[in-house]
Protein backbone atom coordinates (compact mmCIF):
# COMPACT_ATOMS: atom_id res chain seq x y z
CA UNK A 1 0.00 0.00 0.00
CA UNK A 2 1.49 3.29 -1.10
CA UNK A 3 1.16 6.38 1.09
CA UNK A 4 -0.20 9.23 -0.97
CA UNK A 5 1.47 12.59 -1.40
CA UNK A 6 -1.51 14.27 0.22
CA UNK A 7 -0.90 12.21 3.39
CA UNK A 8 2.74 13.35 3.50
CA UNK A 9 1.68 16.92 2.84
CA UNK A 10 -0.87 16.74 5.65
CA UNK A 11 1.81 15.46 8.05
CA UNK A 12 4.17 18.26 6.98
CA UNK A 13 1.47 20.89 7.56
CA UNK A 14 0.72 19.39 10.98
CA UNK A 15 4.42 19.54 11.93
CA UNK A 16 4.56 23.22 10.95
CA UNK A 17 1.33 24.07 12.79
CA UNK A 18 2.40 22.26 15.95
CA UNK A 19 5.85 23.87 16.07
CA UNK A 20 5.09 27.38 14.80
CA UNK A 21 3.88 28.89 18.12
CA UNK A 22 6.94 27.65 20.01
CA UNK A 23 9.31 28.75 17.25
CA UNK A 24 7.70 32.21 17.13
CA UNK A 25 7.91 32.53 20.90
CA UNK A 26 11.59 31.58 20.97
CA UNK A 27 12.36 33.89 18.04
CA UNK A 28 10.63 36.84 19.75
CA UNK A 29 12.42 36.21 23.06
CA UNK A 30 15.82 36.07 21.34
CA UNK A 31 14.98 39.24 19.39
CA UNK A 32 14.05 41.06 22.62
CA UNK A 33 17.22 39.87 24.35
CA UNK A 34 19.46 40.98 21.45
CA UNK A 35 17.73 44.10 20.16
CA UNK A 36 15.54 45.32 23.00
CA UNK A 37 15.98 48.48 25.01
CA UNK A 38 15.99 48.56 28.79
CA UNK A 39 13.38 50.82 30.35
CA UNK A 40 11.72 51.36 33.69
CA UNK A 41 7.97 50.80 33.48
CA UNK A 42 5.33 52.10 35.86
CA UNK A 43 3.55 49.40 37.87
CA UNK A 44 -0.19 49.98 37.54
CA UNK A 45 -1.30 47.00 39.62
CA UNK A 46 0.27 44.30 41.79
CA UNK A 47 -1.82 41.31 42.91
CA UNK A 48 -1.55 37.73 44.06
CA UNK A 49 -3.92 35.89 41.74
CA UNK A 50 -3.16 32.56 43.36
CA UNK A 51 -3.95 31.33 46.84
CA UNK A 52 -2.09 31.60 50.12
CA UNK A 53 -0.73 28.08 49.65
CA UNK A 54 0.07 28.52 45.95
CA UNK A 55 0.69 32.20 45.25
CA UNK A 56 0.82 33.57 41.72
CA UNK A 57 2.41 37.03 41.71
CA UNK A 58 1.15 39.29 38.93
CA UNK A 59 2.07 42.81 37.93
CA UNK A 60 0.50 45.09 35.39
CA UNK A 61 2.84 47.70 33.98
CA UNK A 62 2.75 50.63 31.59
CA UNK A 63 5.67 51.37 29.28
CA UNK A 64 6.92 54.91 28.63
CA UNK A 65 4.83 56.73 26.04
CA UNK A 66 7.74 56.78 23.58
CA UNK A 67 7.52 52.96 23.36
CA UNK A 68 3.74 52.51 23.70
CA UNK A 69 1.73 55.47 22.47
CA UNK A 70 -1.54 53.71 23.39
CA UNK A 71 -0.38 53.47 27.02
CA UNK A 72 -1.79 49.99 27.52
CA UNK A 73 -1.40 48.10 30.77
CA UNK A 74 0.52 44.83 30.24
CA UNK A 75 0.06 41.93 32.72
CA UNK A 76 2.88 39.54 33.59
CA UNK A 77 3.54 36.85 36.19
CA UNK A 78 6.75 37.40 38.18
CA UNK A 79 8.58 35.70 41.02
CA UNK A 80 8.09 36.81 44.63
CA UNK A 81 11.33 38.85 44.83
CA UNK A 82 10.52 40.82 41.67
CA UNK A 83 6.93 41.31 42.87
CA UNK A 84 8.00 42.68 46.26
CA UNK A 85 10.58 45.01 44.70
CA UNK A 86 8.16 46.30 42.03
CA UNK A 87 5.26 46.74 44.45
CA UNK A 88 7.46 48.76 46.80
CA UNK A 89 9.14 50.90 44.13
CA UNK A 90 6.10 51.30 41.87
CA UNK A 91 8.31 50.52 38.87
CA UNK A 92 9.73 47.44 37.19
CA UNK A 93 12.68 46.97 34.79
CA UNK A 94 11.55 45.84 31.34
CA UNK A 95 13.44 44.98 28.16
CA UNK A 96 11.25 45.74 25.13
CA UNK A 97 11.50 45.95 21.36
CA UNK A 98 10.99 49.44 20.04
CA UNK A 99 7.74 49.61 18.09
CA UNK A 100 6.51 46.30 19.54
CA UNK A 101 5.38 46.84 23.14
CA UNK A 102 3.91 43.31 23.24
CA UNK A 103 7.45 41.92 22.81
CA UNK A 104 8.89 42.47 26.26
CA UNK A 105 10.69 40.64 29.05
CA UNK A 106 10.07 41.82 32.60
CA UNK A 107 12.72 41.45 35.28
CA UNK A 108 11.78 38.34 37.30
CA UNK A 109 9.20 37.14 34.78
CA UNK A 110 8.01 33.57 35.35
CA UNK A 111 8.34 31.23 32.38
CA UNK A 112 5.99 28.28 32.09
CA UNK A 113 6.95 25.03 30.39
CA UNK A 114 3.45 23.82 29.50
CA UNK A 115 3.60 25.06 25.91
CA UNK A 116 6.98 23.51 25.09
CA UNK A 117 5.95 20.27 26.82
CA UNK A 118 2.74 20.02 24.78
CA UNK A 119 4.73 20.76 21.60
CA UNK A 120 7.19 17.95 22.38
CA UNK A 121 4.35 15.52 23.11
CA UNK A 122 2.63 16.39 19.83
CA UNK A 123 5.94 16.06 17.97
CA UNK A 124 6.39 12.58 19.49
CA UNK A 125 2.88 11.62 18.37
CA UNK A 126 3.58 12.87 14.84
CA UNK A 127 6.84 10.90 14.79
CA UNK A 128 4.95 7.78 15.90
CA UNK A 129 2.42 8.37 13.12
CA UNK A 130 5.23 8.68 10.57
CA UNK A 131 6.83 5.47 11.81
CA UNK A 132 3.50 3.65 11.62
CA UNK A 133 2.96 4.90 8.07
CA UNK A 134 6.44 3.74 7.09
CA UNK A 135 5.98 0.35 8.76
CA UNK A 136 2.60 -0.14 7.09
CA UNK A 137 4.12 0.73 3.73
CA UNK A 138 7.02 -1.71 4.14
CA UNK A 139 4.61 -4.46 5.34
CA UNK A 140 2.39 -3.88 2.30
CA UNK A 141 5.36 -4.20 -0.03
CA UNK A 142 6.44 -7.53 1.56
CA UNK A 143 2.92 -8.97 1.30
CA UNK A 144 2.80 -9.06 -2.48
CA UNK A 145 1.12 -12.16 -3.94
CA UNK A 146 3.50 -15.02 -4.73
CA UNK A 147 3.50 -17.28 -7.77
CA UNK A 148 1.87 -20.38 -6.12
CA UNK A 149 -1.24 -20.31 -8.31
CA UNK A 150 0.72 -20.41 -11.58
CA UNK A 151 1.97 -24.01 -11.33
Amino acid sequence: MKVSRSSWLLIAVMVVLVNLPLATSIWTRVDVERNGVDVVAEVTEARNLGTGDEPSWWLSYRLPEALDDEQLSWPVEVDKAAYDKAAEAGTVPVRVLEGKPEAAIVDGQVRHWGGPAITLILDALLLALLLLMRRRRSTAIRETPDDEGLA
